[in-house]
């Protein structure tokens, strides 16, 4: 991204319409011991740095620390990566939810940390206005 190598992990959290083109190299590369078949450069719009973040980095900064076990979803896809090595652009996040679990019986006790991307959907999502239940005086 703008002439920095990134993880491949970053695509899902970088905002489409702020990418100014996309080239593809396809030519074998090897970095830190692993092949490649090909490179992709995005170009950002002049106006716009991500802030890109490891998923680690991310819990530090925004969680209090502890020993539970946790659970990444990014618009409700399990992470099933490593995430000191997932990376996210922070900017890209519209909303961070963390749920505990808790199941006595069975012996569990997870966080999983939901993160939300500004897409247009989740944008609309956020702003709606939702009603439950029924008042007699609406009936009237």
């Amino acid at each position: 991204i703008d002439g920095k190598h990134i993880s491949e992990t970053v695509i899902r959290t970088i905002n489409p319409q702020l990418i100014d083109s996309i080239s593809v190299i396809k030519k074998e590369i090897t970095i830190e011991d692993k092949k490649y078949c090909g490179q992709l450069y995005l170009k950002m719009k002049d106006n716009y740095k991500p802030k890109i973040i490891s998923l680690t980095d991310l819990k530090t900064k925004y969680t209090e620390q502890s020993n539970t076990p946790l659970i990444f979803m990014i618009d409700d896809e399990i992470v099933k990566s490593d995430y000191s090595n997932f990376f996210v652009d922070e900017k890209y996040i519209l909303k961070m939810e963390i749920q505990n679990i808790v199941d006595e019986k069975e012996h569990l006790n997870v966080n999983i940390i939901r993160l939300i991307t500004k897409t247009k959907e989740n944008i609309g999502k956020a702003n709606e206005i939702r009603i439950r239940g029924v008042d007699s005086a609406m009936l009237n």
